[in-house]
Protein backbone atom coordinates (compact mmCIF):
# COMPACT_ATOMS: atom_id res chain seq x y z
CA UNK A 1 0.00 0.00 0.00
CA UNK A 2 1.18 3.33 -0.98
CA UNK A 3 1.50 5.98 1.88
CA UNK A 4 2.25 9.64 0.77
CA UNK A 5 3.67 11.60 3.27
CA UNK A 6 3.04 15.22 2.29
CA UNK A 7 3.01 18.89 3.30
CA UNK A 8 4.56 22.04 3.40
CA UNK A 9 8.63 22.28 3.82
CA UNK A 10 9.64 22.35 7.63
CA UNK A 11 6.54 20.27 8.98
CA UNK A 12 8.44 17.55 10.08
CA UNK A 13 7.93 14.73 7.09
CA UNK A 14 11.69 13.58 7.05
CA UNK A 15 11.07 12.95 11.04
CA UNK A 16 7.76 11.31 10.93
CA UNK A 17 8.96 8.88 8.08
CA UNK A 18 11.82 8.34 10.32
CA UNK A 19 9.85 7.48 13.08
CA UNK A 20 7.52 5.00 11.47
CA UNK A 21 9.90 3.04 10.02
CA UNK A 22 11.66 2.56 13.21
CA UNK A 23 8.45 1.36 14.58
CA UNK A 24 8.04 -0.91 11.96
CA UNK A 25 11.24 -1.59 10.40
CA UNK A 26 9.31 -4.17 7.46
CA UNK A 27 7.85 -0.72 5.77
CA UNK A 28 9.91 1.06 3.13
CA UNK A 29 10.22 4.80 2.35
CA UNK A 30 10.68 5.77 -1.02
CA UNK A 31 11.84 9.46 -1.76
CA UNK A 32 10.26 11.13 -4.52
CA UNK A 33 12.30 13.73 -6.15
CA UNK A 34 8.71 15.72 -6.87
CA UNK A 35 9.74 19.45 -7.18
CA UNK A 36 13.02 19.28 -8.41
CA UNK A 37 11.84 17.27 -11.59
CA UNK A 38 8.80 19.59 -12.48
CA UNK A 39 12.02 22.18 -13.59
CA UNK A 40 12.87 19.62 -16.51
CA UNK A 41 9.32 20.46 -18.37
CA UNK A 42 8.58 17.78 -20.84
CA UNK A 43 11.07 14.85 -19.39
CA UNK A 44 10.26 15.83 -15.97
CA UNK A 45 7.21 15.26 -16.41
CA UNK A 46 7.80 12.19 -18.49
CA UNK A 47 10.17 11.12 -15.54
CA UNK A 48 7.59 11.32 -13.08
CA UNK A 49 4.66 9.76 -15.16
CA UNK A 50 6.89 7.13 -15.30
CA UNK A 51 7.96 6.70 -11.38
CA UNK A 52 4.28 6.76 -10.63
CA UNK A 53 4.05 3.43 -12.72
CA UNK A 54 6.61 1.99 -11.26
CA UNK A 55 5.83 2.52 -7.81
CA UNK A 56 2.17 0.90 -8.61
CA UNK A 57 3.94 -1.85 -10.29
CA UNK A 58 6.10 -2.34 -7.24
CA UNK A 59 3.39 -2.10 -4.85
CA UNK A 60 1.00 -4.50 -6.94
CA UNK A 61 4.11 -6.88 -7.24
CA UNK A 62 3.98 -7.27 -3.29
CA UNK A 63 0.01 -7.41 -3.24
CA UNK A 64 -0.35 -4.66 -1.71
CA UNK A 65 0.77 -5.83 1.61
CA UNK A 66 3.94 -4.06 1.83
CA UNK A 67 3.57 -0.36 3.62
CA UNK A 68 5.83 2.00 0.92
CA UNK A 69 5.48 5.33 2.43
CA UNK A 70 6.36 7.95 -0.75
CA UNK A 71 8.17 11.13 1.07
CA UNK A 72 6.63 14.18 -1.13
CA UNK A 73 4.51 11.70 -3.42
CA UNK A 74 2.21 14.46 -3.97
CA UNK A 75 4.43 17.58 -4.89
CA UNK A 76 4.41 16.94 -8.82
CA UNK A 77 0.94 19.49 -8.76
CA UNK A 78 2.00 21.59 -6.20
CA UNK A 79 4.67 23.04 -7.53
CA UNK A 80 4.48 22.86 -10.95
CA UNK A 81 3.41 26.06 -13.33
CA UNK A 82 1.80 23.60 -16.51
CA UNK A 83 -2.32 23.49 -15.85
CA UNK A 84 -2.41 20.24 -18.17
CA UNK A 85 0.58 18.63 -16.49
CA UNK A 86 -1.20 19.58 -12.60
CA UNK A 87 -4.50 17.72 -14.13
CA UNK A 88 -2.70 14.49 -15.39
CA UNK A 89 -0.50 14.21 -12.42
CA UNK A 90 -3.38 14.86 -10.11
CA UNK A 91 -5.36 11.89 -12.23
CA UNK A 92 -2.34 9.61 -11.80
CA UNK A 93 -1.88 10.39 -8.08
CA UNK A 94 -5.61 9.54 -7.25
CA UNK A 95 -5.30 6.38 -9.23
CA UNK A 96 -2.60 4.91 -6.86
CA UNK A 97 -4.64 1.57 -6.32
CA UNK A 98 -4.79 1.38 -2.33
CA UNK A 99 -2.60 4.40 -1.91
CA UNK A 100 -3.68 6.85 1.00
CA UNK A 101 -2.35 10.19 2.06
CA UNK A 102 -0.87 11.91 5.27
CA UNK A 103 -0.90 15.42 5.22
CA UNK A 104 0.78 17.72 7.38
CA UNK A 105 -0.33 21.23 7.68
CA UNK A 106 -1.98 23.84 9.99
CA UNK A 107 -5.30 25.44 10.48
CA UNK A 108 -4.57 28.11 7.72
CA UNK A 109 -1.37 29.37 5.96
CA UNK A 110 -0.97 31.93 8.78
CA UNK A 111 -0.76 29.68 11.44
CA UNK A 112 2.28 27.72 8.68
CA UNK A 113 4.06 31.16 8.63
CA UNK A 114 3.98 31.59 12.21
CA UNK A 115 5.72 27.80 12.77
CA UNK A 116 8.46 29.36 9.82
CA UNK A 117 8.89 32.44 12.23
CA UNK A 118 9.50 30.74 14.96
CA UNK A 119 12.28 28.24 13.92
CA UNK A 120 15.88 28.44 14.26
CA UNK A 121 16.84 29.44 10.14
CA UNK A 122 20.73 27.96 11.14
CA UNK A 123 20.63 25.38 8.14
CA UNK A 124 17.05 24.89 7.44
CA UNK A 125 15.65 26.58 4.29
CA UNK A 126 12.21 26.07 3.13
CA UNK A 127 11.09 25.76 -0.73
CA UNK A 128 8.07 27.85 -0.15
CA UNK A 129 8.81 31.24 -0.43
CA UNK A 130 5.97 33.67 -0.50
CA UNK A 131 3.30 31.00 -2.27
CA UNK A 132 3.47 29.20 0.79
CA UNK A 133 -0.43 30.44 0.89
CA UNK A 134 -0.87 29.03 -2.24
CA UNK A 135 0.52 25.72 -1.91
CA UNK A 136 -1.20 25.48 1.49
CA UNK A 137 -4.60 25.48 -0.42
CA UNK A 138 -3.00 23.44 -2.80
CA UNK A 139 -2.26 20.25 -0.64
CA UNK A 140 -5.53 20.40 0.86
CA UNK A 141 -7.41 20.11 -2.42
CA UNK A 142 -5.34 17.39 -3.56
CA UNK A 143 -6.08 15.18 -0.47
CA UNK A 144 -9.26 16.28 -0.41
CA UNK A 145 -10.11 13.63 -2.82
CA UNK A 146 -8.12 10.67 -1.24
CA UNK A 147 -8.25 8.55 1.63
CA UNK A 148 -6.25 10.86 3.98
CA UNK A 149 -5.41 11.76 7.45
CA UNK A 150 -4.50 15.37 8.48
CA UNK A 151 -1.95 16.65 10.85
CA UNK A 152 -2.98 19.98 11.86
CA UNK A 153 0.17 21.48 13.49
CA UNK A 154 0.52 24.59 15.19
CA UNK A 155 3.22 27.26 16.49
CA UNK A 156 3.00 25.48 19.65
CA UNK A 157 2.99 22.12 18.60
CA UNK A 158 5.65 22.66 14.78
CA UNK A 159 5.85 18.68 14.35
CA UNK A 160 3.86 15.55 14.85
CA UNK A 161 3.81 14.71 18.81
CA UNK A 162 4.55 10.85 19.50
CA UNK A 163 0.67 10.31 20.19
CA UNK A 164 0.37 11.80 16.40
CA UNK A 165 2.52 9.29 15.39
CA UNK A 166 0.88 6.13 16.84
CA UNK A 167 -2.41 7.46 15.52
CA UNK A 168 -0.76 7.64 12.03
CA UNK A 169 0.28 4.24 12.50
CA UNK A 170 -2.87 2.82 13.55
CA UNK A 171 -4.62 5.22 10.55
CA UNK A 172 -2.37 3.31 8.35
CA UNK A 173 -2.55 -0.30 9.95
CA UNK A 174 -6.12 0.26 9.73
CA UNK A 175 -6.36 0.87 6.27
CA UNK A 176 -4.03 -2.25 5.38
CA UNK A 177 -5.97 -4.49 7.05
CA UNK A 178 -9.49 -3.07 5.62
CA UNK A 179 -7.77 -3.21 2.10
CA UNK A 180 -6.52 -6.53 3.18
CA UNK A 181 -9.98 -7.52 4.18
CA UNK A 182 -11.92 -6.64 1.16
CA UNK A 183 -9.45 -8.19 -1.17
CA UNK A 184 -10.15 -11.56 -0.01
CA UNK A 185 -13.83 -11.31 0.21
CA UNK A 186 -13.58 -10.75 -3.34
CA UNK A 187 -11.43 -13.15 -4.42
CA UNK A 188 -12.73 -15.72 -1.34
Amino acid sequence: MIVFIDGLSGLGKTTLINNLLAANPDWTVFKGLGAVNVAFKEQGQQYNFAKHQIMSRFDECNSFNKVILWDRGLSEPIYSKDPFYVSEITRVIRSHYKAIAILLTTDSPNEYAQILSNKDTSGFTHKEGNLYGERWQLYNRIVSGMNHHRVNLTAEQPYPSNDEVIKIQQFIEDKLVNMESRSNYRNG
